[in-house]
């Protein structure tokens, strides 16, 4: 599987600004949970938190593929 089969071009954020890693992942959560039955906003955020505190997601550059997972979800939300 590579990364292109994951992303929709819907969930791809440019030039986001936020005060703070804690609020960047507060709008990811967001994103993600938006037009979903399935996540939360609240268990998508401490997720990511979670896998955070494991090591950055960041790959350099400004770039970072932030991700975790949700009990629930037994698939790929991307």
């Amino acid at each position: 599987m590579l990364i292109h089969d994951l992303l929709s071009p819907e969930r791809i954020s440019f030039d986001v600004h936020a005060s703070s890693k804690k609020r960047l992942l507060e709008l990811i959560s967001e994103k993600l949970a938006d037009n979903s039955e399935e996540l939360s906003q609240r268990e998508v955020f401490e997720s990511l938190v979670a896998r955070e505190r494991l090591g950055s997601t960041g790959l350099g550059k400004g770039v970072a593929i932030p991700h975790g997972r949700v009990k629930a979800i037994t698939h790929v939300e991307a």
